[in-house]
Order: C-alpha cells, then sequence, then structure tokens
C-alpha cells in the first residue's frame, strides 16, 4: 500500500494534499469511488485516511454509501426499459394510496422507475416478485383509504 501512495503522490501530483484535514467529503467520495472500481488497496488507503483523522466513512452529503452500479445487470435493464404505459397503472396506484406524485406521465414513470430501481439494486433478481407484494399492499392500502372515503360520505 505504501508503494501505491508513493507512487499516487507522483503520478498525481497531491504532495502533501492528504496531511491537511480540509478534504473530508473529497476522501469520502474517492473511498466510495473506489469500493465501486474495486480496488481493494485505494479503499484501504483512503479509509484509514478516514480513520486517522476520525471521519467516519459515511458519505458528506449524509446519505449512505448507496452505490449504483457501473455495468447495468439485466435487472437495471428490465426496468429501464420499462415504457410510459407501464409505469401509469403503477404510479395510479400509488397515487390512489396517498402518494404524492405530480399527474404528468414523466413524473409517474420516474417515480417507478426509481422505485423499482431501488429495489432491483437491493435484492438483485427476486426484484419482480418484492415489488409485486410491495404493489399489493399499496394497492390494499388504496382500497381501505377508498372504502372509508365512501362510509364517511353522507348519505
Amino acid at each position: 500500500m505504501a508503494t501505491k501512495l508513493a507512487g499516487a503522490l507522483d503520478k498525481y501530483g497531491y504532495a502533501d494534499h492528504w496531511a491537511v484535514n480540509a478534504w473530508e467529503a473529497e476522501c469520502k467520495s474517492a473511498l466510495l469511488k473506489h469500493v465501486q472500481k474495486g480496488d481493494p488497496v485505494d479503499v484501504a488507503a483512503y479509509a484509514a485516511f478516514c480513520w486517522s483523522r476520525g471521519w467516519t466513512t459515511t458519505p458528506a452529503d449524509g446519505h449512505g454509501p448507496f452505490l449504483y452500479p457501473v455495468e447495468s445487470s439485466q435487472e437495471i435493464k428490465d426496468i429501464l426499459g420499462m415504457m410510459v404505459f407501464e409505469c401509469s397503472p403503477i404510479a395510479h396506484g400509488f397515487q390512489a394510496a396517498g402518494y404524492d406524485i405530480p399527474k404528468r406521465v414523466e413524473d409517474e414513470q420516474a417515480f417507478v422507475l426509481h422505485w423499482l430501481l431501488l429495489i432491483a439494486l437491493q435484492h438483485g433478481p427476486s426484484w419482480r416478485e418484492i415489488a409485486a407484494k410491495r404493489l399489493n399492499d399499496v394497492l390494499q392500502a388504496a382500497k381501505a383509504q377508498a372504502s372509508d372515503a365512501e362510509t364517511e360520505m353522507p348519505a
């Protein structure tokens, strides 16, 4: 690791940039970049920089270390290939359940694609089954809300 760090000092001209404490956000960003890149030596180096200064490895923006893959999986391709007419009925179910989704097809499609991508990135090939179950729960909630609204209406 020491050899690689010394080489980076020369190659990128970092000089003593690593010795100052004003680069926490940059260090955390580089750590996550190298995790995704798959270089354990660089990951260890950036983790060591964080550790030596008492920084956590949580990204500076406060969000968890959620990484979007460099290579597209079949799950991602399937989701990003969904057409508006496939996404709109799903979005309408969420809207009926009380989710605040603007009633523009672009916004509906974006909501659904984002929702499905999060599931696929967390669960891989089983994303369809998990999404179907979650969607069913949303639709049941929408149905219950509609039923409650009907019983509350004066005759």
